[in-house]
């Protein structure tokens, strides 16, 4: 008897909570599919209208360009930055260490008082630019991420490796970042999620001349709400970061398995 009630309150709970988490996407999805009249009914035409006539598509673009060069950067710079720091065993690479990690911790409100005035004078208030802010903000955290993944992979290969022949360069590309693979992926989910959802940095830094995809969506409700088309933006808006998780799951739960206790 007690194991069932166990058992029963297991599945209620679990129950419970995914309902607590699933239902502002319920609700989200519901009134992005309501006719104008309020009364449901599938308005698939208007996903198409949206995406197309109210310039969410013009913003996308700009999110998908600015997100994956974004996340390409940090991955690439920031791996090989970690593994020359845990190579390369020095009282520099060790301060450099601890400077990327504190910046991990510095809040973006301490520095977006100044960020756009610098921005400007150094001509990076424009996508590009602002590929090259993601980086600086994002690299602290995963050089720390890299860095414990680094620290796992034997050094004997990477020595067999430069003594068949191969470059330093080759050493990172061949070697060292396919057994990466799993952090790699971790990394990328983490900046790719930060970078896509990010409202402030853009509003700040691009303005309006650029818009992305949470600036077209804080625009439509702030100008002109309409609450079938802001849940549409939204729901679309969700669908390219769900689909890289849904891709890489396994790796994800991988990367987890690997550095858990054995």
């Amino acid at each position: 008897m007690n194991k069932l009630f166990k058992h029963f309150f297991f599945i209620v709970s679990f129950v419970f909570i995914i309902t607590i988490f699933l239902s502002p996407i319920v609700i989200v999805l519901w009134s992005s599919l309501r006719a104008p009249s309020d009364i449901p009914a599938l308005q698939m035409a208007d996903y198409y209208a949206a995406f197309l006539d109210s310039g969410f598509f013009k913003a996308c673009i700009y999110s998908v360009f600015i997100t994956i060069f974004s996340t390409g950067f940090i991955v690439f710079f920031s791996s090989m930055a970690a593994w020359m720091i845990i190579r390369v065993k020095n009282r520099i690479n060790r301060f450099f260490y601890y400077c990327f990690v504190f910046s991990a911790f510095v809040p973006f409100a301490a520095l977006m008082w100044t960020m756009p005035k610098t921005a400007e004078l150094v001509h990076l208030n424009n996508p590009l630019g602002l590929i090259f802010l993601y980086l600086g903000f994002g690299a602290g955290l995963s050089i720390f991420i890299f860095s414990f993944s680094i620290k796992k992979i034997p050094v004997e290969i990477e020595e067999a490796a430069l003594l068949d022949g191969c470059s330093l360069i080759q050493v990172f590309s061949n070697v060292v970042l396919p057994m990466l693979r799993p952090a790699t992926i971790v990394v990328a989910l983490i900046n790719a999620i930060w970078i896509w959802n990010d409202y402030l940095m853009p509003s700040l830094i691009i303005g309006e001349g650029y818009e992305t995809i949470t600036m077209s969506i804080m625009k439509s409700g702030l100008t002109a709400y309409n609450a079938q088309l802001l849940s549409i933006s939204i729901i679309l808006s969700i669908i390219p970061i769900l689909v890289f998780y849904v891709i890489n799951r396994r790796q994800i739960i991988k990367s987890f398995a690997i550095g858990a206790p054995k």
